[in-house]
């Protein structure tokens, strides 16, 4: 009995004398920088879900238009294949549609690409000049040729020498979404993923059309991403949105 004493005493001695138990700091996060374009914005819920899966992953995320890009400055996100100069290292992560939208009232249900080139190179004022039996002024609206989906637009409409386009301007899809809803003779284009619910309804295309505007969701750097960057890329790959 004095001997199990004795020991239980030593133990709690040393115990004391050996101090708490010093835990290693946590590893220190590393910092992912991604800028998004205006027309990838629906897919920086998918990244930061990717980036949230790993303790370690920061995510910072901005947006810009893709002529204001640099790649030195970490990930990129845009549609399309980007013409550039610079040598840069380009991974696909899914896929984005591109339809033509019309205001909910417009009983329009399909065009064909020979009827889409007469719109938007200004031969149609009026939606019932060939077009439909439909008693509104035709108001085409696009983009800047900042944003990539001006440049995917006109190359799926016109494979060379496309005409100088005369529409009214938005910045961004939410935008598009926005000018067309609230305009009963707006035309438009938008990613797919920016369709919701009824505001704006979206029209049926040629397939040959369909393809040409199936564009790529693209991540580009200036590096082959290494280490946590290729985690985050093989997470949006793994979990296409």
């Amino acid at each position: 009995m004095r001997a199990i004493l004795a020991a239980m005493l030593i133990t709690a001695f040393l115990s004391a004398c050996a101090g708490p138990v010093i835990q290693p700091p946590p590893p220190t996060p590393q910092v992912i920088t991604a800028a998004f374009t205006p027309a990838t914005r629906t897919w920086q819920p998918a990244f930061q879900a990717c980036a949230d899966t790993d303790l370690q992953m920061r995510l910072l995320r901005e947006e810009k238009p893709w002529t204001h890009m640099a790649l030195e400055d970490g990930l990129s996100v845009r549609l399309g294949s980007p013409t550039m100069e610079t040598p840069y290292f380009a991974v696909q992560i899914g896929e984005e549609q591109i339809v033509v939208i019309v205001n909910p009232e417009n009983p329009l249900e399909q065009l064909s690409a020979e009827v889409l080139r007469a719109i938007y190179s200004g031969q149609y004022t009026t939606w019932n000049e060939g077009v439909l039996s439909y008693a509104q002024d035709l108001h085409v609206w696009s983009y800047p040729e900042s944003n990539e989906l001006s440049q995917i637009f006109l190359s799926a409409l016109w494979q060379a020498n496309p005409p100088v386009i005369m529409a009214y301007l938005v910045p961004d899809p939410e935008a598009m979404v926005e000018a067309v809803r609230a305009d009963p003779g707006a035309i438009g284009f938008i990613p797919a993923s920016w369709l919701t619910h009824s505001a704006v309804k979206s029209i049926t295309m040629e397939t040959e059309v369909l393809h040409a505007l199936l564009q790529p969701v693209l991540v580009i750097s200036n590096h082959e991403p290494q280490g946590l960057e290729r985690i985050l890329i093989s997470c949006l790959q793994a979990n296409p949105k």
